[in-house]
């Protein structure tokens, strides 16, 4: 019995060595290329975790761990598309962990703890906003839009004017419902949801989008 015992613990000594030497990494086998597509970089990493847009350019932000158990580390992408949508360019950098900040410390008044995020969330500045809301306006199709609302919804928060905003740009009650069950979870302040219900003409939608939101906060 004794020898079983001691032959078990060399197995499971040497599968757990194996283990440490060989460390798994999170990075895919494919790299990302100048030249590529956003669906090509999606395919590859998915949906980023954060999007932002400028005049010239769209950034995508991932965040992959890499190295295995003993070197462990979080790492930051950053990949920028040019005005064709093509990838312009990649960084990744090790991420630092960030200190907690107190609620109460924030200065910002566009700063709102919200116990349904269980963190600061910091709507959409309104230059960032604009850009959004202009290249969502410009897209000729409502499925163009919403593509544009899901991906800057990954990583942003909006105020109830910004969504109600974003709702104006669709023509029909449908989009208009499919956009806002995309940024429902993200409004930082709903107490001012009257500008949401706004957007919607009959008693019935307005409804309808009060009990989005209400899930969204589930």
């Amino acid at each position: 019995m004794k020898n079983c015992l001691n032959a078990r613990a060399v197995c499971i000594a040497f599968a757990l060595f194996a283990l440490l030497a060989n460390p798994v990494s999170a990075k895919p086998t494919k790299a990302i290329e100048r030249g590529m597509t956003k669906e090509q970089v999606t395919a590859i990493y998915g949906r980023p975790l954060t999007s932002s847009f400028n005049e010239t350019t769209e950034t995508w932000q991932y965040e992959k761990s890499r190295g295995g158990l003993l070197d462990s580390r979080l790492v930051q992408i950053t990949i920028r598309f040019d005005t064709d949508g093509k990838v312009a360019s990649y960084d990744e950098k090790i991420k630092t962990p960030e200190p907690q900040i107190s609620p109460s410390s924030s200065s910002s008044a566009s700063t709102v703890y919200n116990m349904g995020y269980g963190r600061s969330a910091r709507c959409l500045s309104p230059e960032a906003f604009d850009i959004l809301y202009n290249k969502v306006k410009k897209a000729s199709f409502d499925s163009g839009k919403l593509d544009l609302i899901e991906v800057a919804s990954l990583g942003g928060y909006f105020s109830c004017s910004q969504c109600a905003k974003l709702l104006s740009a669709f023509s029909f009650t449908d989009g208009k419902m499919k956009a806002l069950r995309f940024v429902a979870p993200h409004v930082t302040d709903l107490q001012n949801a009257a500008d949401i219900y706004s957007q919607f003409t009959f008693a019935t939608d307005r409804d309808k989008a009060a009990e989005v939101i209400k899930n969204a906060r589930r």
